[in-house]
């Protein structure tokens, strides 16, 4: 008959807070419906994961760089953890991912992919040759060779290619002092060096 409502209501044994996968039963109550034939079926409820809203996390301080140390010897927050803990940060970093989870049970991982790791140069020791002689031939450019001198950390030397600044090219004989420093991300270090072009 038009315009008569299906009197019906819902129970469920769902409460506010019921935990992520559980599973709970929707039923059809009936009331008096004197003009239908009313079929019910009944339903369930599951309840799912949800997903963080608005967490973010500060950079990390992680004092003065030191190439043995990885993202697992640097603390996070709370509830966050490094995704990949075996990185070793360098200066300058523009931020390693990490993933939140303060409830793996209702809540989704939320990943963040730029906590950064403040860090500041680690000074090293400038050795080597830093007293280099030539022979002046006429004409001849000459460059203070800043591939023998050696960067040692913590007592150790440093294997690889190093660059240095304030290395100049002369075509006079003299003696020349300047001090080479060193253009490194992650170490800083200086040295004072003679460079002798002899007269023959």
């Amino acid at each position: 008959i038009e315009g008569c409502p299906v009197n019906y209501s819902l129970s469920s044994d769902y409460t506010v807070g019921a935990n992520a996968g559980t599973t709970h039963a929707i039923v059809v109550n009936l009331g008096s419906n004197p003009n239908y034939n009313v079929t019910t079926n009944s339903g369930t409820l599951t309840v799912v994961k949800a997903n963080y809203v608005g967490i973010t996390h500060p950079a990390v301080d992680g004092g003065v760089y030191n190439p043995n140390k990885t993202l697992a010897d640097h603390a996070l927050n709370a509830n966050f953890s490094w995704v990949d803990s075996t990185i070793t940060p360098t200066v300058g970093n523009a931020g390693y991912q990490v993933v939140y989870n303060a409830d793996p049970t209702n809540y989704n991982d939320l990943f963040l992919s730029s906590v950064k790791v403040n860090l500041t140069k680690a000074p090293v020791v400038i050795g080597g040759s830093t007293t280099q002689t030539i022979d002046y031939t006429a004409g001849a450019p000459y460059t203070f060779n800043q591939q023998a001198l050696t960067v040692s950390y913590n007592g150790t030397q440093l294997g690889g290619v190093f660059e240095f600044t304030g290395v100049s090219t002369y075509t006079v004989a003299s003696t020349y002092q300047f001090t080479a420093v060193l253009s490194h991300q992650n170490y800083e270090g200086s040295v004072l060096c003679t460079f002798i072009i002899k007269s023959v």
